[in-house]
Parts: C-alpha cells; structure tokens; sequence
C-alpha cells in the first residue's frame, strides 16, 4: 500500500492512498473532498508518488481518466 501526506503550504493534494490488489487510488485534497479512482494501474500510482508536482500529475495523469466516486459526498448522505 502506497500512503503520502504532504505538509506543504497549501497543497492541492494532501493525502493519498493506493491499494494494489484494488487498483484503488485515493485521494485527499486541499479542499477537503475525498475522491476514490478504479482501475489505476501501479505504474501511475507510483508515479504519482514519485512526481513532484502532485496537483499538476493528477491533472494530467488521473483527472478524466479513471472512474471515480466523491467518499465525503457518500459518507454525508449516510449521515
């Protein structure tokens, strides 16, 4: 299991998380918005860990391209 944080000012992503067996790459942004992604391969998980921009590979590299689903959205309509 991939897991990051960055203490960075600001940072567009905060956090990651990436699950192997899944393929499942989770993100936390600056925002507060908590987004999952099917189907990513390893080889674009560790890049993304990997780059130094985390904001600028995710909209290059993961933003459109996988399927996703907003957790916080989910979690607030359990609530």
């Amino acid at each position: 299991m991939l897991c990051m944080t960055h203490p960075a000012i600001r940072p567009a992503i905060h956090g990651a998380w990436y699950l192997p067996n899944r393929r499942q790459l989770d993100l936390l942004f600056g925002s507060g918005r908590h987004y999952r992604y099917a189907n990513v391969p390893a080889d674009v998980a560790r890049r993304f860990a990997e780059a130094l921009s985390k904001g600028r590979f995710y909209n290059s590299e993961i933003r459109g391209r996988f399927a996703c689903t907003q957790l916080d959205a989910e979690l607030a309509e359990v609530a």
